[in-house]
């Protein structure tokens, strides 16, 4: 199946928000009142891994990134044939929105991949972030697992394999559950659904809660929170303190995030501060046509890295380097 990422139908608590939903039932309907924001780079480079992945799942031919997203897409690809010797079939960005939109409106969903055969039923999802994110009790696999296992009727006594493939936590890694599981989850669930869509959902920031969460600038929970725990007077630290400090962060940075937003569209908008424009970075496409370009001039080639190469050879072609720049960064004007 070709899906677009970029473009999947959006569900209000779809399985990414679940865990998000459950922490906090208030930021759902919240989040409603802001616009999505730009996906960042690294966004957008997991969007692009997945496409390639699913292309060689599928058989087709891809154009799509340079060889380290390549590299990922095919260990992901290899983990699932080794773990899946007795799969009868795969199903590639195999949708389950129809079936979870029954239990409640606001849920659906799309699986990065579900295996079927010898008594199992797997759930995998490709994740290409840096945070660790683990498959025991995990709100979105569970979700996915329940809308595969409706949609799919699967029996009673399968075995329920929910699995994480992510090369910062070492590759693969996975929990069995049964049907059992998944019903009760199916209660919670349901229960998370109908309390996080009520107008008056109750906000109950936390760090987990806040991280991702596009209305924190806004929350008058969270805000009201960081103002309590800074009137706090304390002699010592202890593991409760550094939790209220951690959300204070998290909240500042949603604040800071704000500004570069608004200076972005209003510039001059905000008195004595402005953006100041990233540094711009250079990498090669790809070594090994890098390489083979510098065949005849390997004293130019040892200096490795792009800019150090672009003080010997100023002129390289345009399909042998990547351009991006940093982020710009908030800083106050110089008087």
């Amino acid at each position: 199946m070709n899906q677009d990422h970029s473009t999947r139908a959006h569900a209000l608590i779809g399985g990414s928000k679940v865990k998000q939903a459950k922490l906090c039932r208030g930021s759902i309907m919240l989040q409603e009142q802001f616009l999505d924001s730009e996906s960042s780079p690294a966004a957008l480079r997991g969007t692009a891994i997945h496409e390639i992945a699913e292309a060689m799942l599928d058989g087709r031919e891809t154009n799509v990134g340079d060889e380290e997203m390549i590299r990922v897409a095919k260990g992901y690809v290899a983990a699932i044939k080794f773990h899946t010797p007795n799969a009868k079939k795969l199903l590639v960005e195999h949708s389950v929105a129809d079936v979870l939109a029954e239990l409640h409106p606001a849920l659906g969903g799309s699986i990065d991949l579900v295996a079927i055969g010898g008594g199992e039923l797997l759930i995998c999802d490709l994740k290409t972030g840096r945070e660790i994110v683990h498959p025991e009790e995990n709100a979105q696999l569970l979700t996915y697992a329940l809308g595969a296992a409706m949609s799919l009727k699967a029996p009673e006594n399968v075995k329920v394999r929910l699995a994480i493939y992510q090369p910062a936590n070492g590759g693969w890694n996975e929990w069995v559950t049964d049907m059992r599981r998944l019903k009760q989850w199916k209660n919670e669930l349901l229960e998370i659904a109908i309390t996080a869509t009520e107008p008056n959902a109750p906000l109950t920031p936390s760090s987990d809660a806040c991280k991702w969460c596009r209305a924190k600038a806004a929350c008058p929970a969270i805000k009201e929170k960081v103002l309590q725990s800074a009137r706090v007077e304390f002699q010592q630290i202890t593991p409760e303190l550094l939790v209220e400090a951690e959300l204070a962060g998290i909240w500042a940075d949603s604040v800071k995030d704000g500004a570069k937003l608004q200076l972005i569209t209003n510039p001059g908008s905000i008195v004595g501060w402005h953006l100041k424009p990233g540094r711009k970075m250079v990498t090669w496409k790809s070594q090994a046509l890098a390489e083979k370009y510098f065949k005849d001039q390997r004293d130019a080639w040892t200096l490795k890295s792009v800019s150090a190469v672009q003080k010997v050879v100023f002129d390289l072609p345009a399909e042998l380097i990547n351009e991006t720049s940093v982020a710009a960064s908030l800083a106050r004007v110089k008087e």
